[in-house]
């Protein structure tokens, strides 16, 4: 197995990782509006964690592409 993974490009392996960040800021944005705000007293903008999650990968993906 460890044979394997090490004979993988390491291009290949930066793709693997950003399509799934990508998938993960997909699944995150497909969950109902109603599931994210369930808990919050009120339905502010600033209160989507929808948009803290994809920012937050963003600032993953910059550092993961810059090291």
């Amino acid at each position: 197995m460890i044979n394997l993974l090490s004979q993988i490009p390491l291009s290949w392996v930066k793709v693997i990782i950003m399509v799934l960040f990508l998938s993960l800021v997909i699944w995150m944005w497909l969950t109902p509006r109603e599931y994210i705000f369930r808990s919050s007293p009120d339905n502010k903008r600033w209160r989507d964690l929808r948009i803290w999650g994809t920012l937050i990968i963003i600032v993953q993906v910059i550092i993961y592409l810059i090291f």
